[in-house]
């Protein structure tokens, strides 16, 4: 098993951190009549006031912080001038922030407005979905360094 250095653990700590405050950012910032390009200056603004690198920008020529996906786009929708935010839409942001050579990545969707009930209960079910998975995923972890029936 690789073990991390106190310098990296410290890094991905701060840049996890920062890309927290950039998703924050944009949930704040996040308006009906906006357009997905807004959305990624939002989280590239943050990112980078905060002496990080968006991590997904300039890899493999990508010209963005984020993916911004709308309604039923699964996953990776590029930032747009032209995709505008109604009320009612729901948006995914995944972005990455950068720090003392650590790259930590993040996902999360908000509701633009009122949103249905429907709309709600999606979001609701996945975060749950997530969190369920995540608990299980650390407990195989926990289990696996430390022996034990899981």
């Amino acid at each position: 098993m690789r073990v991390l250095s106190d310098a990296a653990i410290n890094s991905m700590r701060y840049a996890g951190g920062v890309l927290s405050g950039a998703l924050n950012a944009v949930r704040t910032g996040l308006r009906a009549g906006m357009t997905t390009a807004e959305v990624d200056q939002i989280a590239e603004k943050y990112i980078t006031e905060h002496n990080c690198t968006p991590c997904f920008k300039g890899v493999y020529g990508y010209k963005f912080a984020c993916n911004t996906s709308i309604n039923e786009e699964i996953i990776h929708g590029v930032p747009s001038p032209a995709r505008v935010l109604r009320e009612g839409d729901i948006i995914t942001v995944d972005a990455g922030a950068g720090f003392g050579g650590i790259c930590t990545d993040a996902c999360r969707t908000f509701a633009v407005g009122k949103v249905s009930a429907e709309a709600k209960e999606l979001i609701s079910v996945t975060q749950n979905c997530f969190a369920r998975a995540a608990a299980a995923a650390l407990l195989r972890l926990f289990c696996r360094r430390f022996g034990g029936q899981c």
